[in-house]
C-alpha cells in the first residue's frame, strides 16, 4: 500500500478552508462476494472503497473538529505556508473551517497472495 497526502489551505488570516487529497495506491488480494480468478470490475471495487473510506475520512475530521483537537497538523501545514500567521485567529476558526476530503483509490494489482 502506498499513499500521498497533499493540504490545500486557503485564506488562513480570514476565512480559512482547506482541502485534503489523498492518493491511496493499494494491492487488491481478496474481496468477498468476487472471484478474483475471472475479470472483475476494479472501478466499480474503487469506487466503493473511496465512498466508504472516505465517509470515514470526513467522520473523523469533523470529529476533530468538534472536540477542537489537531492531530492531523493543519494549523502547522497553515502556519508553514502563510506570511504573518495569525494564531489566534485560527484556533479560534478551526471548529468551524471548511475541511473537504478527497480521496482517490488505486487499485494496482488483483490476485490472491500465496
Amino acid at each position: 500500500m502506498e499513499s500521498r497526502v497533499h493540504y490545500h489551505i486557503s485564506n488562513v488570516n480570514q476565512d480559512p478552508k482547506v482541502r485534503i487529497d489523498v492518493k491511496l495506491k493499494a494491492s487488491l488480494l481478496e474481496v468477498q462476494g468476487y472471484d478474483l480468478g475471472e475479470a472483475v470490475d476494479l472501478n466499480k471495487i474503487e469506487a466503493r472503497a473511496e465512498h466508504v473510506i472516505g465517509k470515514k475520512l470526513n467522520e473523523m475530521v469533523t470529529m476533530f473538529q468538534e472536540n477542537n483537537i489537531d492531530p492531523i497538523a493543519l494549523g502547522d501545514h497553515a502556519k508553514s505556508k502563510t506570511r504573518n500567521f495569525d494564531q489566534k485567529h485560527w484556533e479560534e476558526a478551526y471548529p468551524d473551517i471548511p475541511i473537504e476530503v478527497d480521496l482517490d483509490i488505486e487499485m494496482i494489482q488483483t490476485g490472491i497472495a500465496e
